[in-house]
């Protein structure tokens, strides 16, 4: 069983009961550092992982799946249609793994790691919505069967407590601009 960024670090700083260590949890980029600092950039089998695109990543061995988070499926509102690659396609990163349509606009997504499509979320063909009401779950896009994760894409790859704190900052800074 994998325990989750909180367990790791709460574990580690109840331990230890360092100062150092309570100031470095404080802001998100700081505890997303504390986290590499400490165990690395390895991924945690089952563990989703985000970007600051809003598109998260869980890996099971070589096998990475992909969607969107919940912050970016609400944005997008009512979700019409969704197109991705065939099986047995070779994605390389940056290269768009999906597209998705809604009511206003249609949102390309860009692959965040290099890998051959080995299973796609077929239920998305009849059943878009599913992205928008189980973004981290049954709304998944693709599984890539993958080589090798190079350390400068783990680095991107943020856990969901920062990732959280992140969006909730910026949430926070819009309406306060909203408000002024």
């Amino acid at each position: 069983m994998a325990l989750s960024p909180d367990g790791l670090y709460g574990a580690q700083r109840r331990q230890r009961g360092s100062e150092d260590d309570d100031e470095a949890l404080r802001t998100a980029s700081a505890r997303q550092n504390y986290i590499s600092r400490k165990w690395g950039s390895q991924a945690v089998p089952g563990m989703i992982y985000f970007t600051q695109t809003h598109q998260w990543l869980r890996f099971d061995g070589n096998i990475a799946c992909t969607g969107i988070s919940d912050y970016a499926a609400q944005a997008l509102g009512e979700i019409i249609s969704f197109e991705t690659h065939d099986l047995g396609t070779r994605i390389k990163k940056g290269d768009v793994i999906a597209v998705i349509e809604t009511a206003n606009t249609v949102e390309k997504y860009h692959s965040l790691i290099e890998g051959e499509v080995v299973e796609l979320n077929s239920i998305l063909d009849k059943t878009p919505g599913l992205i928008g009401s189980s973004p981290e779950g049954e709304g998944w896009f693709v599984k890539l069967r993958i080589e090798a994760l190079p350390d400068t894409d783990a680095e991107n790859f943020i856990h969901r407590r920062v990732y959280l704190d992140m969006v909730a900052s910026a949430l926070a800074a819009k309406l306060g601009k909203a408000g002024s």
